[in-house]
């Protein structure tokens, strides 16, 4: 709610999952423990994934720095984020 002015209380709802949608840029939401729970189509078309291999996974699993290495989890991106 937000007040106006004039004294007026306005009331309104905002779909955020349609505004993550629609941005245009690359997008992640994510938890505070760095699990993917979206990503706009944008970002899934910028890496060639599908939402179902990005959902529910660590960013540190789902961009790993070699995917042929299952030890190599993210170095680069977890150095950034701690």
């Amino acid at each position: 709610m937000r007040a106006s002015g004039s004294g007026e209380v306005y009331s309104f709802a905002v779909d955020y999952a349609a505004v993550f949608r629609a941005i245009l840029g690359s997008a992640l939401l994510l938890t505070p423990d760095l699990v993917l729970v979206d990503a706009n189509q944008a970002f899934l078309e910028a890496c060639d994934r599908s939402r179902e291999e990005l959902v529910g996974f660590s960013v540190f699993d789902v961009f790993r720095r070699d995917p042929q290495d299952p030890v190599a989890r993210g170095i680069r991106l977890r150095a950034c984020v701690e």
